[in-house]
C-alpha cells in the first residue's frame, strides 16, 4: 500500500488540522499521495507533496483510500472504493463513528500500516434498483441502508415488501430501511431495529412509525431478493440510498434490493472488538 488517496472532508470541524499532521507523516512513512484539486488548494503548502489528479484516476492509481471525516464521508466513496476494489482507513475528525478506524489522536498507528501489520474487515454491501414500465430508471450500491420514505412528508404510504416472491409485511407508515450489518447502528437503529454483528450475512428489514400494531423488524439472509411497493395516488414516496439525494418513486415502480457482487474493505489497526465499540459510542 504506496500510493494513498487523500479524501479530507473539509467540512467538518479539525480536519484540516488533521491533514497538516497526516501529509508529513505518511511522507515520513515512505507513501505517495494522490489527491484531487480542491483538496490540494484547500491543503496549501502540503499539496506540494501530493500528485494533484481527477478523482477517477486517483481511485485508477491508489492502493488505499484515507478519508478523513466521519461515517459519512466513508459512505460517500464506499461503491466507488468497492469497485476498484480499493480499501479504505477512516480517521474521525466528526462526531460517533463506527468505521473510521482511527480517532485524531492515534496517528501512530499509521506505522503500523506502513510495516502491514493490519487486516481487511470486508463489509457487505446491496444493490437497489427501480423498475418503472419495464424500464431500469434507478441503480445504486449501498453500504449502510437504503430508506424509502414519504414524500412530501405529511402524509403515510402504504408499503408492500415482498421478500423471493412471497409477501412479509403490509403497512403504512412513514416509510422503512432495509440495511446492511453495517447500516444497523444507523437509522435502523433509532427506528427500533436490531443491531446487527457487522460480519454477519443478513440484512435488516425495519419500518418507520408503522401505523400498525402488527409491523415488526425482520432480519434476512442476504441472499434473499428483497422487492418494496411504496406510497400511493395522495402522496408519493422517496428512496434514499446510503444518505444520497432522494428520488422520487411512484405507486407502481418497483424496488428491488440485493446482495452486491462488491464489498467494501476497511482497514484495521486495532483490535477493538464490536460490542466493545457499541458499548463506547452508545453507552453515553
Amino acid at each position: 500500500m504506496k500510493q494513498v488517496f487523500l479524501v479530507p472532508n473539509f467540512t467538518k470541524e479539525g480536519t484540516l488540522a488533521v491533514a497538516d499532521q497526516v501529509v508529513p507523516q505518511l511522507l515520513s512513512l515512505g507513501f505517495s499521495l494522490l489527491c484531487e484539486e480542491e483538496t490540494a488548494r484547500r491543503l496549501g503548502p502540503q499539496a506540494q507533496h501530493c500528485q494533484v489528479m481527477p478523482y477517477g484516476e486517483c481511485l485508477d492509481r491508489c492502493d488505499l483510500i484515507l478519508v478523513l471525516g466521519g461515517d459519512g464521508s466513508i459512505l460517500r466513496i464506499a461503491a466507488d472504493a468497492a469497485r476498484h476494489s480499493c480499501p479504505v482507513l477512516g480517521i474521525k475528525t466528526g462526531n460517533i463513528g463506527f468505521m473510521s478506524e482511527l480517532d485524531a489522536h492515534e496517528l501512530h498507528y499509521l506505522e503500523d500500516l506502513a510495516q502491514g501489520r493490519y487486516t481487511i474487515d470486508r463489509r457487505l454491501m446491496l444493490d437497489v434498483s427501480i423498475q418503472r414500465g419495464g424500464e431500469c430508471i434507478y441503480v445504486a450500491t449501498l453500504l449502510n441502508d437504503a430508506v424509502i420514505t414519504k414524500w412530501p412528508l405529511v402524509r403515510l404510504i402504504n408499503i408492500e415488501v415482498h421478500v423471493n416472491g412471497t409477501p412479509i409485511t403490509a403497512l403504512r407508515g412513514d416509510g422503512i430501511i432495509i440495511a446492511t450489518p453495517t447500516g444497523s447502528t444507523a437509522y435502523t437503529l433509532s427506528a427500533g431495529g436490531p443491531i446487527i454483528e457487522p460480519n454477519a450475512d443478513c440484512m435488516a428489514v425495519t419500518p418507520i412509525c408503522a401505523h400498525e400494531l402488527g409491523a415488526k423488524p425482520f432480519v434476512l439472509s442476504a441472499d434473499r431478493v428483497v422487492t418494496i411497493t411504496a406510497g400511493h395516488e395522495e402522496n408519493r414516496a422517496s428512496l434514499s440510498a446510503d444518505g444520497g439525494a432522494p428520488f422520487e418513486v411512484l405507486p407502481d415502480d418497483i424496488i428491488t434490493i440485493t446482495r452486491s457482487a462488491h464489498s467494501t474493505q476497511l482497514v484495521r489497526l486495532k483490535n477493538t472488538g464490536f460490542y466493545e465499540l457499541i458499548y463506547q459510542k452508545l453507552s453515553d
